[in-house]
């Protein structure tokens, strides 16, 4: 089945695709002037697909980092990769850095009630980043949902980044917040 061309399937296609969208490539793309956290929304939610962000840029094919991990009630998990369907969390996590000295402090769940909001603890200007990826993580199927949260995590190996977006802090549409 082909997709009707619209600007969420031509992101979703070439992510998928394993390509990644410079800046530079919106315009020709027909992204300029669009919420690229909308259009990730989309892809994620409408698609039935997951997304990570990273501050890094990453090769199509690099296999999620497996971590020891807690859920959202700290409980251990093992060894897991995690992802999220929600545009705005794979925003933060490729404008922002926690391994900088610093914490950030966010919602496990966003709604009308919990608004996304990031706050910077110990906050240093290196915690915040100019621009960085937003990337399609496949297979959607190695991963469960940690209850009602935007946190998704995987146990099996196997998962990788396909393509990326860059993205900026104009992208990011959201308070931030520096303690």
């Amino acid at each position: 089945m082909t997709l009707p061309t619209t600007p969420a399937n031509t992101i979703l296609d070439e992510l998928a695709a394993g390509r990644s969208i410079q800046l530079s490539d919106r315009a020709r793309l027909g992204l300029d002037g669009l919420s690229i956290e909308d259009l990730l929304n989309e892809v994620a939610t409408d698609r039935i697909s997951l997304i990570q962000g990273s501050g890094t840029q990453l090769k199509s094919g690099t296999p999620l980092r497996m971590r020891a991990g807690k859920n959202r009630n700290g409980h251990p998990l093992g060894k897991v990769a995690f992802a999220t369907d929600v545009a705005g969390i794979a925003l933060v996590k490729a404008l922002f850095d926690n391994s900088a000295g610093v914490s950030l402090d966010y919602p496990w769940s966003i709604s009308s009630q919990t608004p996304l909001t990031v706050t910077i603890r110990h906050w240093r200007a290196e915690a915040e980043r100019p621009s960085g990826y937003v990337y399609l993580v496949r297979p959607r199927a190695n991963f469960k949902r940690d209850r009602n949260t935007w946190q998704w995590f995987t146990e099996k190996n196997g998962s990788q980044f396909l393509g990326g977006i860059e993205v900026t802090r104009e992208d990011f549409r959201y308070p931030v917040y520096r303690a």
